[in-house]
């Protein structure tokens, strides 16, 4: 949920309003009316939040490519919040690839240093964990 409201930018759902089907545990995704605005970034409640990106969101968010974007939403939104919309498509793949980078650069310095399981720097390990 979290993924889609920074990429629609929702700034109508918050921790407050986040319902659940006790009967299933299904969740429901109300308060979309504020969707897909021309602002760029994360909606308030989502400033702070560590959004990580499975294997799922990355591939769905390469797939929405912008001709995939006009031909899907063109009828409904005017270029500007589609233009918008592909921008925060952009940020959330660049800050997945930022975070994957550091984290495969953090392993690999950690298995160099002298306080590295001694599995880890003989190569035992993979050192490639993104």
């Amino acid at each position: 949920m979290y993924i889609f409201d920074a990429l629609v930018y929702n700034p109508g759902r918050g921790p407050t309003n986040m319902l659940y089907n006790t009967e299933n545990w299904q969740l429901i995704l109300n308060n979309n009316g504020e969707t897909f605005g021309t602002k760029r970034g994360r909606p308030r409640y989502l400033q702070q939040a560590q959004l990580e990106l499975n294997s799922f969101w990355k591939r769905a968010l390469v797939g929405l490519d912008d001709d995939t974007l006009e031909s899907i939403l063109g009828d409904v939104l005017d270029k500007r919040r589609i233009t918008a919309l592909a921008i925060r498509r952009d940020q959330l793949l660049e800050d997945y690839l930022f975070a994957t980078a550091i984290h495969s650069i953090s392993i690999r310095a950690f298995s160099a240093s002298p306080f590295a399981p001694s599995a880890l720097r003989a190569g035992g390990v993979s050192k490639n964990v993104t």
